[in-house]
């Protein structure tokens, strides 16, 4: 009788153990096809990004105006401070 009842035990945890192994080789493929999709997403917004901008631009004019639109923010900011040194300046 109980030979019986462990061979019913070894059959139910073999099927257990072998659902195990498929749940974990799904998740596995899952995991794989998530991350595939997150890299062509990127990919996909990167192009985007940049054919919004303009479409023949290469990457040294996009580059170029990256530099300049910083060029010209930091002298916005810096202008009115420039200005109040040179009248401290001239009034000493």
């Amino acid at each position: 009788m109980s030979s019986e009842r462990r061979r019913e035990r070894s059959q139910s945890s073999d099927e257990d153990y072998s659902e195990v192994e498929e749940l974990k080789k799904r998740l596995k493929r899952l995991k794989r096809k998530s991350y595939r999709d997150k890299k062509k997403r990127s990919i996909r917004r990167r192009r985007c990004h940049y054919s919004s901008e303009s479409s023949s631009s290469t990457a040294s004019e996009i580059t170029a105006h990256l530099v300049w639109s910083k060029i010209t923010l930091v002298a916005a900011i810096l202008s009115p401070k420039l200005q109040v040194i040179e009248e401290s300046q001239k009034n000493v």
